[in-house]
């Protein structure tokens, strides 16, 4: 069974509501990046994340709406995916190939989701509640790739067949995009069943590698604001295409 994954490796501080049918989403995404000294364009500091992400309802009691897509924006902040070892996501779902043969360095991040389970039909029936654990990838060529698996023989693991699926990551004027499009067999594991994220944790530690002499990190802050405040734009797309952008600050210096 699969469920929803809805992480990502930039770290936002946010509450939000968004409302589908009767029922509202409520976000509270929360953590930190490490060390908070910025660097700039000509002397970047590789930087460390690590996020957690959960998800309530009004009212209460409800399977929150299926989120299809998350993007978010990190004021100064930039990757180098393409200078760092890459695992695509098509290798990691190879049933010849798998994590097990990804080069090492590759993997840059680790973390789990917990998952409500029930029927489409209705938002108030809960039939499994479950935790996936979570490999973060970096793809190379401006993505990631996450794979979301379940440990054999652990009580309260997802029955989860392990599964890939990409994001993309992009340098932008506004700082550090990444989107995540969740795949459709994740939202619905079954014909008639949904699948919703109520939380996630992710870590990434800090990583470096040599580029001609030079250190590079994986992630790197180049630009902290004068009121030592980093925004974070985080938009929350649903399924029938209602979306919210919402938007807070996190220290720097």
């Amino acid at each position: 069974m699969r469920k929803v994954l809805l992480l990502t490796t930039l770290v936002v501080f946010g509450v939000a509501g968004v409302a589908y049918g009767a029922v509202s989403n409520v976000y509270v995404v929360r953590g930190k990046i490490s060390p908070l000294k910025s660097g700039t364009k000509a002397h970047p500091v590789p930087i460390s994340t690590t996020i957690s992400y959960t998800v309530t309802t009004v009212p209460k009691g409800q399977r929150p709406n299926i989120v299809k897509t998350l993007q978010i924006t990190v004021q100064g902040v930039q990757a180098h995916t393409n200078d760092f070892k890459a695992c695509s996501t098509s290798r990691l779902n190879d049933p010849t190939e798998g994590p097990s043969t990804c080069p090492k360095g590759s993997l840059i991040g680790s973390g789990y989701f917990i998952a409500e389970i029930g029927p489409s039909s209705s938002q108030k029936t809960v039939s499994l509640t479950c935790r996936a654990d979570v490999k973060l990838y970096n793809g190379g060529a401006g993505t990631l790739s996450y794979y979301a698996y379940a440990r054999a023989g652990v009580k309260g693991e997802c029955p989860l067949t392990p599964m890939a699926f990409a994001a993309t990551v992009k340098n932008t004027a506004q700082g550090l995009q990444q989107t995540i499009n969740i795949p459709a067999p994740i939202r619905h594991p079954g014909a008639t069943t949904d699948a919703a994220a109520i939380k996630a944790v992710v870590s990434v530690p800090l990583s470096t590698t040599k580029v001609k002499g030079k250190t590079v990190g994986l992630t790197e802050s180049i630009a902290c604001p004068v009121n030592h405040q980093r925004q974070i734009k985080v938009r929350f797309t649903l399924e029938n295409g209602k979306a919210q952008l919402v938007t807070r600050d996190v220290p720097c210096k």
